[in-house]
């Protein structure tokens, strides 16, 4: 067994060599649990640091302690006050070690785990203005479900009169499909036939003024497919549906296409017209049904009906599906590889160069095309 001097608390070499010893292990042994409470801590990002730190700092003092008893040297009662004296100055800068140690991982515990919150962080995704959804399956794209399309505006009487265009596409043929804006003499909208309800859409409808009408024209059903979406957008707009609406191939309710009952119906009773209240802008816009025959749908005779219009104070008449304006110009939103793509002769054949005469005569034949097409399906 080792023998203690009663030397002051320096010690002996033998001794002081002992005591360094001792405190190494110990400072191992802290910088140790620390190490482990700051890669915990670093590893639970969300979780409170200093909670962490405060049980692996007590787990660490008991370990350190008990350590500490099993490599300390058995002393006698005489040499308990000196051994009291000289733990004495040990135990308060281990203490402060340890305080400096706890506070330094608490500050690289922290700091890591502001950086994780700070960088994943979910950054809102831009909203695509020009898509939409559609809700009724159709013949046309995307025929159910989500779709983008280009809104473009146009002004036909300045501050009066005003027409919105988006494409109708059916696989590589595509239409202009046009909304007419009207502002009444009240400064109130009256929107006919609305387009896919994008955000664009809306917004350049909004930035002239309040809609407070919306006019389903016809039957057809790209004309009117979009006029719930308008009805929601707009809830305290009246809505005016032309006579003979139908469905296929199982009837459904106003209520049920539109998302509420009908303001009126347009037209008297010989046309089937007349139900619900009278339009109040009729001294400005003059309304006429225009009848176009009638054919046999799901074991029932169906009659075409068109409400045709006339803005009187811009002499400007509005009709849907009457009456179509093809362009010798090819409309902007027109894709021209498309239109390339539809006026070659064969599939076989090698699409062309894009140049002027071979868009002009693969536009006329996609207009042919389209309006084949769209007849049928109509």
């Amino acid at each position: 067994m080792r023998e203690i001097s009663n030397s002051p608390i320096g010690g002996t070499a033998l001794e002081t060599r002992h005591a360094s010893r001792v405190n190494f292990l110990h400072r191992a042994s802290r910088a140790r649990s620390v190490c482990l409470a700051t890669i915990h801590m670093s590893s639970l990002v969300g979780l409170a640091p200093t909670v962490r730190i405060g049980a692996s700092r007590s787990v660490s003092r008991a370990r350190d302690e008990r350590r500490s008893r099993s490599i300390r040297p058995r002393a006698t009662a005489s040499d308990s006050s000196k051994d009291k004296e000289r733990d004495a100055p040990n135990t308060s800068s281990s203490v402060s070690r340890r305080s400096a140690l706890l506070g330094a991982a608490s500050l690289a515990a922290v700091a890591p785990a502001s950086v994780v919150l700070a960088s994943s962080e979910d950054v809102p995704t831009p909203l695509n203005p020009r898509a939409y959804f559609q809700r009724y399956p159709t013949l046309f794209a995307p025929f159910y479900g989500d779709d983008e399309r280009a809104t473009l505006l146009k002004t036909v009487v300045p501050d009066r009169v005003w027409c919105l265009e988006q494409n109708l596409a059916v696989g590589p043929l595509e239409t202009p499909l046009r909304c007419v804006v009207i502002r009444l003499k009240d400064d109130s909208l009256w929107v006919h036939a609305p387009l896919a309800p994008t955000t664009e859409f809306f917004q350049l409808i909004e930035d002239l003024g309040t809609v407070q009408h919306v006019v389903v024209p016809t039957y057809a059903l790209e004309h009117k497919i979009f006029a719930k979406d308008a009805c929601d957008r707009w809830p305290d707009a009246d809505l005016w549906i032309a006579p003979g609406q139908f469905a296929f191939p199982v009837e459904v309710s106003a209520e049920r296409i539109y998302g509420r009952a009908p303001t009126g119906v347009l037209g008297d009773a010989a046309v089937g017209g007349g139900a619900g209240k009278t339009p109040p802008w009729l001294e400005e816009i003059d309304v006429k049904i225009l009848k176009s025959g009638s054919f046999a749908l799901g074991g029932k005779d169906v009659g075409l009906r068109e409400a045709t219009f006339f803005h009187v104070p811009t002499k400007t008449m509005v009709v849907t599906d009457s009456i179509a304006l093809i362009p010798n110009e090819i409309p902007p939103l027109i894709d021209p590889s498309k239109l390339l793509l539809v006026g070659k002769k064969s599939t076989a054949d090698i699409t062309p160069e894009v140049g002027k005469f071979i868009i002009v005569s693969a536009w006329a034949i996609s207009m042919t095309m389209t309006c084949f097409v769209y007849r049928l399906a109509g």
